[in-house]
């Protein structure tokens, strides 16, 4: 990869071979070296026990509040005079838990838990979240637990997440009016990869992903847990247009459908489904003709889905 980067300048800022790491961001020797322009910087801090906020610049002067760190990375990534529509920001974050309803959203940047709340090894965001900031694209969240403080919904994503991705995270139904983890409406490049749905089989009552009504190409969903009341429903009204919703190599333990596709658009590949239904029409849902390769357990037996001809 070096050899690419090379193009760009020989030597990083500390002498050594450029380098891009497995997230896209230069690095040079064992340091990351942001992108920044005009004096200005791409890397930000919040550390939720700290007393007084100060610049996000360092760890010892970190924000307090995730806000805060989300607002100073979308400024610099959507301001011209930085140059930096092409480059990506990054926010860390370590603090045990944040209880906050975020609003705001940070276009093209990596928000990346560090450090570890309790018994995990992530900080923990609590709050029912929806990013309303114009064009929060390509937002990825790295290392979270998410958990909702009440009720309702955890992620509601618009048409201005597109992009957004879900990375090694955990979901957290903490109460039993938890009705989505995330729900997903007319957006595209949605991925929800390696991430837990912590939840028991009650929690998250709608679904622990749902797609809602309308055009949303290119949504992945793939190598999760996802355990609950609902595993991923989609709506009978979705549609897509340039890309496919695939939802391949999980495993589920749902206390009913585990994939509740009434659109049957979805391709459903690989996956592991333990439902505490029957098989059939109380264990999934979605269009056989579209999918290979799962392997359903029900109350009453274990089959292939579908079932593959001899």
């Amino acid at each position: 990869m070096s050899t690419y980067t090379s193009y760009v300048r020989e030597t990083g800022i500390d002498g050594t071979s450029v380098q891009l790491d497995s997230l896209g961001r230069l690095r040079s020797g064992v340091s990351m070296e942001p992108f920044s322009s005009n004096g200005n910087p791409s890397v930000f801090y919040v550390d939720g026990n700290i007393s007084t906020s100060g610049d996000g610049r360092t760890w010892n002067t970190a924000y307090k509040t995730l806000a805060e760190g989300l607002a100073a990375a979308h400024s610099y990534m959507s301001t011209s005079a930085n140059r930096a529509w092409a480059h990506r920001a990054t926010v860390f974050c370590c603090g045990d838990s944040f209880t906050e309803d975020l609003v705001l959203g940070a276009e093209k940047t990596d928000i990346i838990g560090v450090g570890s709340c309790d018994g995990k090894d992530r900080p923990t965001l609590i709050g029912n979240h929806v990013p309303a900031t114009t064009n929060v694209l390509g937002m990825r969240w790295i290392n979270w637990n998410f958990a909702e403080v009440d009720s309702g919904v955890i992620w509601t994503c618009t048409s201005v997440c597109s992009g957004m991705k879900f990375i090694n995270c955990t979901f957290q139904a903490r109460g039993a009016n938890a009705t989505h983890g995330i729900l997903w409406t007319l957006s595209y490049d949605l991925e929800v990869s390696n991430c837990y749905f912590d939840t028991g089989p009650s929690g998250f009552s709608t679904g622990c992903i749902v797609i809602g009504a309308g055009v949303s190409d290119k949504i992945y969903i793939h190598d999760n847990v996802i355990a609950g009341a609902v595993g991923i429903a989609v709506s009978a009204t979705y549609a897509q247009v340039a890309g496919d919703l695939i939802i391949n190599n999980n495993v589920f333990r749902t206390a009913g459908l585990a994939i509740d596709d009434d659109s049957a658009l979805a391709v459903v590949t690989n996956n592991q489904i333990i439902s505490a239904g029957t098989i059939g029409a109380n264990s999934y849902d979605f269009n056989v003709a579209r999918a290979a390769n799962n392997v359903v357990t029900g109350s009453d037996n274990t089959l292939d889905v579908p079932i593959k001809a001899v």
